[in-house]
C-alpha cells in the first residue's frame, strides 16, 4: 500500500469498557468492575485499501467495527474521517456521516426484515438519507442488485428475504451497503455462515466492488487464509489488545508475536507432506474482566518469561511491523 494514500479512518487510543453488573458485596464496597472489550487500539485505513482485523471471539473485533461507526459510544479516544473526530459528533451530524461508510454484518438471516422485498431492503438507506429524487430510486436499487450479481435485477427486487438463499441473502446485504455509493465499508465476518464454494464467491465479489466503487475496507474475520486472500494489512487483536500489525504477506510469512503464530500454525496445509510446526494454545481466551497481569496473552504463551508476566508490552516496531511482545 502506498504511503501516499489518503487516510479515510485514524482510530487513536480507542477504548471501549462496558460496566458490570454488580453484586450486593461490590455495591456495599463500591467496587465497580468493567468489560474491556476494546482497550487503547490505534490504526490507519486508507483509501482503496483492506485491512483484516483478526482474533478469536471475544477478541474485540466487532466491538472495534461497531465503534469506529459510531453504532456505540467510546469510552476514550478519537475516530477521526477525514481528520474529523466522529467520536464527538451528534447523531444528527453522524446520520449525514453515514452514506459515506456502511456496515455488512455476519447474518444476512438476522440482518434483512423478512417482512420487506429486497427492492425496499435496498432502496431504504435511499428513502432516509434522501440524496437522490424518488423517481431515481429504481434506477439505482436495479444497477446495486446487479453489480452483486443478483440477475435478473427486476426478478429478485419483487422477493423476500425467505426466498432467497444465505449467499443472495448476503448479496442483498451488501447492495444495501453499496446503494449510497460509500467511501468505507466495514464487513463483520460476511462469508462465515456460508458454505465453502459461496464463501469464495462472496470474498471474490469484495474484491471486485472495492475496486469497482475505489472504496476502503475494514474486514472482519477469525480466518487468517481469509484475510491473505483479500487484505492488503493486517490487524491481530487479542483479548481488546492489538497485538501485530502490518503487511498481510509479511505478516503471515512471518509472524513476530507468538498468539499470530500459533493462529498461523494452525491453519491446515493443502499438501499432506508439508510439515508445519504445530503451536498448541492451551486453554480458552480469558474474561475481559479480570485480565491478567503483564501480558495478556502470557498464561496461554508457550514462549512467556519472567519480564511477559509482569510488564505489558507495547507495540514496537520489529523487522517490519508492530509487534506487541517482548521477544526480539
Amino acid at each position: 500500500m502506498s504511503t501516499k494514500s489518503e487516510v479515510i479512518f485514524k482510530v487513536k487510543s480507542l477504548k471501549k469498557w462496558f460496566t458490570t453488573r454488580r453484586g450486593l458485596f461490590d455495591s456495599l464496597t463500591g467496587k465497580q468492575e468493567y468489560v474491556r472489550a476494546v482497550d487503547n487500539i490505534s490504526f490507519e485505513i486508507c483509501k482503496h485499501e483492506v485491512v483484516c482485523m483478526v482474533g478469536e471471539s471475544g477478541s474485540g473485533k466487532t466491538t472495534a467495527a461497531r465503534l469506529i461507526l459510531r453504532l456505540e459510544d467510546p469510552t476514550e479516544g478519537q475516530i477521526l474521517y477525514k481528520g474529523n473526530d466522529i467520536a464527538k459528533e451528534k447523531q444528527s451530524e453522524l446520520r449525514k456521516l453515514r452514506r459515506h461508510m456502511q456496515m455488512v454484518f455476519q447474518d444476512p438471516y438476522e440482518s434483512l426484515d423478512p417482512r420487506m422485498t429486497i427492492f425496499e431492503i435496498v432502496s431504504e438507506p435511499l428513502r432516509v438519507i434522501k440524496i437522490c429524487p424518488r423517481s431515481e430510486i429504481p434506477i439505482r436499487v436495479m444497477k446495486a442488485l446487479e453489480d452483486v450479481g443478483l440477475i435478473p435485477a427486476s426478478d429478485f427486487s419483487i422477493r423476500f428475504p425467505h426466498e432467497l438463499s444465505g449467499g443472495q441473502r448476503q448479496r442483498v446485504s451488501i447492495a444495501r451497503a453499496l446503494i449510497l455509493n460509500p467511501e468505507f465499508i466495514i464487513a463483520d465476518e460476511p462469508a462465515s455462515m456460508l458454505d465453502a464454494n459461496t464463501r469464495i464467491e462472496i470474498l471474490n465479489l469484495l474484491l471486485d466492488l472495492q475496486v469497482r466503487y475505489k472504496m476502503g475496507i475494514l474486514f472482519i474475520t477469525h480466518d487468517l487464509a481469509q484475510a491473505r486472500y483479500l487484505g492488503h494489512r493486517i490487524i491481530i487483536l487479542y483479548l481488546g489488545k492489538i497485538v501485530e500489525q502490518g503487511e498481510v504477506e509479511l505478516v503471515i510469512k512471518s509472524p513476530h508475536h507468538p498468539y499470530t503464530k500459533a493462529l498461523i500454525s494452525n491453519i491446515p496445509v493443502p499438501d499432506p507432506e508439508a510439515k508445519r510446526e504445530r503451536i498448541e494454545i492451551e486453554g480458552e481466551i480469558p474474561t475481559a474482566i479480570q485480565l491478567p497481569p503483564g501480558c495478556r496473552f502470557s498464561p496461554r504463551c508457550p514462549y512467556a518469561f519472567e519480564r511477559c508476566k509482569e510488564e505489558e508490552p507495547e507495540l514496537m516496531m520489529k523487522h517490519g511491523r508492530l509487534s506487541a511482545c517482548w521477544l526480539d
